[in-house]
């Protein structure tokens, strides 16, 4: 069916239901008993019975990018540069990052009395900010894409992967860190 990204506050969840664009229309669709029999089918009963549903909405996962990201004193940021998938909050820490890398070259300018929104500055901060946003946007995508993949080899090759992560510390730590948003380029923020 797809992933299931859930958040507790107290007992109540916010959810996140991964899955085909047919599928999720036939789960908008449903009545709310027939609703709540599906989703709690997926998330078995490990925390509780589902008593009550609050509303639905659909949205397509599909990641977008903008062609450019920055023109002479315009900068676009966060979903308006790079919409991802909802996967731990990337999009968000990303655009955290980004956002720090811009107000560093703000301050680095304003400082040095150059002007803040020159283009040249403005390119090389997004080329400061490429590798990051290219390995955070495959890792959003790829992720959530190959675990709502069926087929048997493909099932083998996720579980050997994480299986092969989860034995390895290196492996297991580095994709901790990215995941959490402690890589990229930008220097830790001091006020």
């Amino acid at each position: 069916l797809g992933d299931v990204y859930k958040r507790q506050t107290n007992n109540r969840f916010g959810l996140v239901w991964c899955m085909p664009p047919e599928q999720a229309q036939q789960h908008l669709e449903m009545s709310e008993v027939q609703f709540k029999a599906s989703l709690q089918s997926v998330l078995a009963h490990d925390k509780g019975r589902l008593m009550r549903i609050g509303e639905r909405q659909s949205y397509p996962l599909v990641l977008k990018q903008a062609q450019e990201q920055v023109r002479s004193n315009v900068v676009v940021l966060g979903n308006a540069a790079h919409a991802l998938h909802p996967v731990a909050g990337q999009g968000f820490n990303l655009a955290l990052r980004d956002t720090q890398a811009l107000a560093n070259l703000i301050l680095q300018r304003h400082a040095a009395g150059l002007p803040i929104g020159e283009i040249s500055a403005l390119q090389s901060y997004v080329q400061g900010q490429q590798s990051d946003q290219r390995l955070t946007t495959a890792m959003s995508h790829l992720l959530p894409v190959s675990f709502t993949q069926s087929g048997s080899a493909l099932s083998i090759l996720r579980s050997l992967s994480l299986t092969l992560m989860d034995v390895t510390p290196v492996a297991k730590q580095l994709f901790a860190r990215q995941a959490m948003g402690l890589t990229g380029s930008a220097a830790p923020w001091r006020p």
